[in-house]
């Protein structure tokens, strides 16, 4: 049991640190595009959830098939994806939500609550 809660308290250290270095730098923020709008970076943020969900959809199908190696492999090439979009994206619900269900589908629970516990604490 001590083993776990430090785990968990480990695992809410590191995320925290994580959450502290993707904050926005205001001396970089007032840089204009010179009156283009530069949607490279929400193309990419949302590129990495549409093919997430993409992945993971695949892996659910082979799931139930009974195909557990290739499901497996999906799981964690989705859970690249969400990790990718994570870090473009720490406060988005969804993703922290598709974290926890692919954590949980791959067998970390530890991990799993953590990234639903976040998802709660932004949507209640």
């Amino acid at each position: 049991m001590r083993k776990l809660i430090c785990l968990i308290i480990i695992f809410s250290f590191f995320l925290i640190k994580i959450s502290f270095s993707f904050e926005s730098n205001p001396d970089t923020d007032d840089i204009g595009t010179g009156g283009r709008e530069d949607n490279t970076f929400t193309d990419i943020k949302s590129d990495n959830l549409k093919k997430g969900k993409r992945t993971l959809k695949k892996a659910i199908k082979l799931k139930k098939k009974n195909k557990i190696e290739k499901a497996n492999k999906h799981f964690e090439k989705a859970l690249k994806y969400f990790i990718l979009a994570y870090n473009n994206s720490p406060k988005n619900f969804e993703i922290l939500n598709l974290l926890g269900f692919t954590y949980k589908e791959i067998g970390d629970l530890i991990m799993s609550e953590i990234y639903y516990q976040e998802a709660l604490s932004i949507e209640p």
